[in-house]
């Protein structure tokens, strides 16, 4: 003979939803806007025919889990903002406010999940509702920045620096009579006569117009810099 395993028969479920107004992200960034920013999400309760029941009041248990619903071993790092409703009142929902205070990064790269289920140890009597989970979410600390992100793939293009000028590119191609003009334009011929030239192909035309527009020791210190890089 064949026995089943145990069950639970349920007369209602929770059930997970995004708030419109900010829906539950699939990557969230925890230290970008303070200790307000948050995640947020709707639980309702509901009967077994889709319906929100609004005439019970059920208290809420979260559960952090990984996104192959093994749980995290320090429920700790999962925070409940001080104004987040873990009860669901006479409209039948909550309103979940959380954070996840670590990295997907430290936890080999997986995401999370937030699992919603009624706190049996608060009212034994409602092991007839089921649980429900939110979707994955990755935790980020803050978005790279585009400058960091365009310097980070120079670095892996070229992951050797060019060796410096020669000291007669760095010498004495300032004017010290104030025509800055007259300046970048000697420092411009300096390196056009050099070895490293063949390094700047393309960006003379560019450096001759800024130095045509401008004046000023900072194009100079400018120009030098590109230089030199």
């Amino acid at each position: 003979e064949l026995i089943a395993g145990p069950m639970t028969i349920v007369r209602y479920r929770l059930e997970v939803r995004s708030n419109p107004a900010r829906p539950i992200p699939k990557d969230w960034y925890k230290d970008e806007g303070g200790r307000e920013n948050c995640i947020e999400m709707f639980v309702y309760l509901k009967d077994r025919d889709g319906q929100e029941v609004n005439n019970r009041k059920v208290k809420l248990r979260l559960v952090l889990l990984y996104e192959i619903m093994d749980k995290v071993q320090n429920q700790e790092i999962l925070k409940l903002s001080p104004d987040c409703k873990t009860t669901t009142g006479d409209e039948g929902k909550a309103m979940l406010k959380l954070r996840i205070e670590e990295v997907s990064k430290n936890h080999q790269r997986q995401a999370f999940r937030v699992k919603v289920e009624p706190d049996i140890e608060d009212n034994p009597t409602a092991v007839d509702i089921s649980s429900d989970v939110s979707p994955p979410i990755s935790v980020y600390s803050k978005r790279i920045r585009k400058k960091q992100r365009r310097r980070d793939d120079v670095d892996r293009r070229h992951p050797n620096p060019s060796p410096p000028l020669d000291d007669s590119i760095k010498g004495e191609n300032w004017d010290h009579d104030g025509n800055v003009q007259s300046s970048v334009h000697n420092l411009l011929n300096t390196v056009r006569s050099s070895n490293q030239a063949a390094q700047l192909t393309g960006a003379w035309s560019a450096l001759d117009l800024m130095s045509e527009a401008s004046t000023g020791p900072a194009l100079y210190n400018a120009v030098k810099s590109i230089i030199q890089w």
